[in-house]
């Protein structure tokens, strides 16, 4: 995640910490490593955290997925609250694909077990539960990652990891949990989607992160197909090294891709490095 200033927060999954970055002074630098940090005087630290989100008032939520809970910050980095536990009840999680927050700082999680989307009030608690198991449109089957646009509007991946009819799509909602549209299909073609894990809006329009078949395509908020990032190759401006994360610079427009090769690339909106 990026916050206002800049600064880049990372789940470092293997190591159980989160990794503060510091934006560059200069254009064309890269970030600065500044600290990472833990859970302290909690119940256990980190156990496999997968996704940062950092809300308006500067506060930075981390998904302790292997806890199945949801882990909160101060903008001074001390532990204020955490939210969820295993299970299916109301404000439980059986997984975590992603977190996001809105404008009025409430934050979205999907449930990954679960089937659903629930969305917590900035003080933690529960204000709604969106999606099924179901199939068909505005159901959600092993939701990944999610996104919130400029108007609130919030985005899924439905089923990155599994095939069949569900896969390959991403579905919008509204900030209420109504069913709006669908996009995508699962395929390796422009426009589709095989193993998507990231989503990030830039400028308006959605940025989809592709484990495989290894790059970023960016879609218009109509579902419509733009251009991909796919360069071969594990150098600088490549994306051969399995792309996972994907979050944008507010001020900017940038993206970051975190790669599972232990690295994060910048490139700009239209996929310069």
């Amino acid at each position: 995640a990026v916050d206002a200033s800049g600064d880049i927060f990372i789940a470092d999954t293997g190591n159980n910490r989160v990794e503060e970055w510091l934006a560059a002074k200069v254009a064309g630098e890269p970030p600065t490593y500044a600290t990472s940090f833990t859970p302290a005087n909690i119940e256990g630290s980190f156990n496999e955290p997968n996704a940062v989100a950092v809300d308006p008032s500067g506060n930075i939520w981390v998904a302790d997925s292997g806890h199945d809970r949801v882990v909160e910050f101060n903008s001074k980095r001390e532990y204020v609250r955490q939210l969820g536990s295993e299970g299916s009840g109301p404000g439980q999680f059986k997984g975590i694909g992603g977190i996001a927050t809105d404008a009025s700082g409430d934050l979205y999680v999907t449930d990954t077990g679960n089937d659903r989307v629930e969305e917590f009030s900035p003080s933690g608690t529960l204000l709604q539960t969106f999606g099924s198991s179901a199939p068909g449109k505005g159901q959600l089957f092993s939701p990944g990652a999610v996104a919130i646009d400029s108007s609130g509007d919030v985005w899924v991946l439905k089923a990155p990891y599994y095939g069949g009819p569900e896969s390959g799509r991403v579905v919008e909602f509204s900030s209420s949990g109504e069913y709006l549209s669908q996009f995508g299909s699962k395929g390796t073609g422009h426009g589709q989607l095989e193993l998507a894990t990231g989503l990030a809006f830039s400028g308006g329009n959605l940025y989809v992160a592709e484990l495989s078949p290894q790059r970023v395509q960016e879609f218009s908020s109509s579902g419509e197909f733009i251009r991909q990032f796919d360069e071969s190759g594990s150098g600088s401006g490549q994306t051969a090294d399995d792309p996972f994360g994907i979050a944008s610079d507010p001020t900017t427009g940038n993206l970051y891709v975190t790669e599972l090769a232990d690295r994060v690339q910048e490139f700009s909106p239209t996929g310069s490095f």
